[in-house]
């Protein structure tokens, strides 16, 4: 889920959450009743506390949404940076990608380095160093 997702399912919680408020609110006595005592009974209340005991709950559980999302959007910023700041080993080692990287490879596999190795020492993917060094034999 993305963190828009979990937005709109806090918000829409939140607003469930009023509309029960003014439903309990609307059921609720009014103020020119003599005992309000008298016309809650006991089983309103259970209900009345039940449903005050889920909100909180509820609540909790939107915050543990709030932090999760959070914590997945703040991972996604930090991979996405690190993509974006690696760059490819022909422009950190300053090489041109092309011939000279081809050659390079062809000189370290007659030395016996392995793919991996020739790969980031040249810059050229694993794929194209195994097509180089079985073109070379």
């Amino acid at each position: 889920m993305d963190s828009w997702t979990l937005f709109q399912l806090a918000i829409d919680i939140v607003l469930f959450a009023i509309v029960i408020v003014y439903i309990l609110k609307d059921n609720s006595p009014s103020i020119a009743a003599q005992n309000p005592e008298d016309t809650i009974n006991s089983k309103d209340r259970a209900d009345v506390e039940q449903l005050e005991s889920l909100m909180d709950e509820l609540a909790k559980l939107v915050m543990r949404a709030e932090k999760a999302a959070q914590r997945i959007e703040n991972g996604l910023k930090q991979e996405t940076g690190t993509f974006k700041s690696s760059a490819p080993l022909n422009k950190q080692t300053g090489e041109k990608p092309g011939h000279d990287a081809y050659e390079n490879a062809a000189k370290l596999i007659k030395k016996g380095f392995s793919d991996g190795e020739i790969g980031k020492r040249v810059g050229l993917p694993a794929h194209e160093i195994s097509l180089i060094r079985n073109m070379s034999t």
